[in-house]
């Protein structure tokens, strides 16, 4: 462990998971990527406890397999865009990862950092949503398991540090993402949509999710949901749950153009599109 302390702001980088946690007292803070941090510590001066936890090898762990798929929480936003069996069986969650940011956030930015700080424009949230995506978290008593809407709802519980992401097995459903944003240059989103759906062989539609962000901090949509499932999709019920799931998610946004109406017609079209698709 190296520590440094200078009044009000200590440093502290831990060596493995047990360290860091042990470290977590009320006011500190996560680092590992700090593409949201950094900026924050050098424009605001932010002070109290910082844990690093970069360097700890356990939290790179990326493992796809018949059980489904652990993603450490320090696998990159990049390394998650290029993994060839996360594209496979997890198209939203590659195609969300390839659509963070610039370059360098992917480069730098973590699949951890993008959960815990679960800002409205991110692009992962509704991207795990939509694949039944658990979060392990590791406090000094051990590790507990939560699904990602609770942990999205609730945020990161005191003294806890986001270990990992488990997916279940796709088992037959599909995926797909889509992000509306400002210039490609910041690529900071306005509107989300994430979509999966499983389909038997008469084409009726199993387990099918929706998911947004953008409007909204990212959230399912239970009753567009619930009008796909056990149908089959034809260009009348897409738009029938388009339109019924632009309608859904409430406006969180309001302080940030462009206003309401517009990002309920992006979700509508969104929707429209991916469930055309997958």
């Amino acid at each position: 462990m190296t520590a440094f302390d200078h009044g009000t702001f200590e440093y502290v980088r831990a060596r493995t998971t047990d360290e860091a946690v042990a470290h977590l007292v009320a006011d500190a803070l996560v680092i590992a990527g700090g593409t949201v941090l950094t900026p924050e510590v050098a424009r605001e001066g932010r002070n109290g406890r910082f844990v690093d936890i970069a360097g700890i090898a356990a939290l790179r762990d990326l493992q796809v397999d018949q059980q489904g798929a652990t993603i450490g929480a320090l696998i990159t936003n990049d390394e998650l865009a290029t993994h060839p069996e996360i594209a496979r069986d997890y198209a939203a969650l590659s195609q969300a990862a390839r659509q963070i940011g610039n370059p360098h956030v992917r480069r730098a930015g973590t699949v951890g950092g993008n959960l815990v700080w679960a800002l409205a424009r991110a692009c992962l949230p509704p991207a795990m949503l939509v694949v039944d995506a658990e979060v392990n978290l590791r406090t000094v008593q051990g590790v507990s398991t939560q699904p990602i809407a609770q942990f999205l709802s609730h945020g990161l519980p005191e003294h806890s540090l986001l270990e990992s992401v488990y997916l279940p097995p796709p088992a037959g459903r599909n995926s797909g993402f889509i992000k509306y944003e400002w210039r490609r240059a910041t690529a900071m989103a306005i509107v989300i949509v994430a979509v999966s759906t499983g389909r038997d062989s008469a084409g009726v539609l199993f387990e099918p999710r929706i998911a947004v962000a953008g409007l909204c901090r990212a959230r399912r949509l239970p009753a567009a949901e619930a009008m796909l499932a056990g149908r089959t999709l034809d260009s009348t019920l897409i738009d029938e749950v388009s339109r019924a799931a632009a309608t859904q998610p409430p406006f969180e946004e309001s302080g940030t153009a462009p206003g309401e109406t517009y990002r309920r017609r992006l979700i509508a079209a969104g929707l429209r599109q991916l469930l055309s698709e997958i």
